[in-house]
């Protein structure tokens, strides 16, 4: 919860800055929200984590998933961690070229590619983790990749504003972008609700929160193309 609540405050100031941003004031040609966006992502991260410190002390449980792995060592799990995110960053790498390839092709625009398609392929490694971490029982591991993942993401915007030296980057971009912030702020309300109201009911497959992220991420993507 504390996560979802620290995405929907980012990306409710990475909306406010697009709105905006002629008013916000630049250092050099990086736009000033850039830095608040990276002091709100660190200050989340430290506040997450001695909070799932403290609420850790209490179960027993997590001594015995200690000793489940024990006998694997620590140098071979950052190993190959690190082998297998470099993989990731190798073929993320072409992505944008085909993407922007697929948007000229398809004249699709590249607001609409990005926001789904480019989006979707980047998400695809999540997606993998995720089920993998539901396989093991790790449901915290689990949510927790999806929602940490959303709120870095938005502390990307800081780093690519200072590769981008043609002026803040948010100034740079199109309106619609806005219409992206505010339905993911829609789909994380929705999945905090969830998180505090925890109910139990289903349709077919899919619990109430479920159907509504769809929903909101259906007419969202039917916004962006007719925008295209």
């Amino acid at each position: 919860m504390l996560t979802a609540a620290f995405g929907i405050l980012l990306l409710g100031l990475v909306a406010t800055s697009i709105l905006i941003s002629d008013l916000i004031p630049a250092i050099g040609w990086i736009g000033l929200s850039s830095p608040l966006f990276i002091l709100i992502y660190v200050a989340a991260m430290r506040i997450v984590f001695r909070f799932e410190r403290a609420r850790a002390a209490g179960f027993v449980s997590d001594a015995v998933e200690g000793l489940q792995y024990g006998h694997l060592p620590k140098r071979s799990g950052y190993a190959w961690f690190a082998v297998h995110a470099i993989v990731i960053v190798v073929a993320a790498t072409y992505l944008p070229h085909l993407g922007d390839e697929i948007a000229t092709i398809t004249g699709l625009g590249r607001t609409f590619v990005g926001s789904i398609f480019i989006a979707l392929a980047t998400s695809l490694p999540e997606i993998v983790v995720s089920r993998a971490a539901l396989n093991m029982g790790a449901v915290d591991l689990a949510v927790g990749n999806i929602l940490g993942s959303n709120l870095f993401n938005i502390a990307i915007l800081a780093i690519d504003d200072v590769a981008f030296r043609q002026g803040p980057i948010l100034a740079s971009i199109a309106p619609s972008h806005v219409i992206t912030a505010l339905a993911a702020m829609a789909m994380t309300a929705i999945i905090t609700i969830a998180l505090t109201y925890r109910s139990e009911k289903r349709v077919f497959l899919l619990s109430w929160e479920s159907i509504g992220v769809v929903l909101v991420y259906a007419l969202t993507s039917l916004v962006l193309y007719s925008r295209r």
